[in-house]
């Protein structure tokens, strides 16, 4: 999981997710650098979808 743009300590915190959506299936990298571009395109494919859905309250 991954909290965009947030530089919380939440070590030993009790957190409550809610899943909005699958971005893609699992998927195995054949290195290091094809797993950083695929991290990026994952943020930037997020920000896409929550810019457009209701905040949760």
């Amino acid at each position: 999981m991954h909290l965009h743009d947030a530089d919380l300590d939440l070590y030993g915190r009790r957190l409550f997710v809610t899943l909005v959506a699958r971005l893609r299936p699992t998927l195995r990298f054949d290195g290091v650098d094809a797993l950083i571009a695929q991290t990026a395109d994952d943020v930037a494919r997020c920000r896409a979808f929550l810019a457009f859905s209701p905040a949760s309250p």
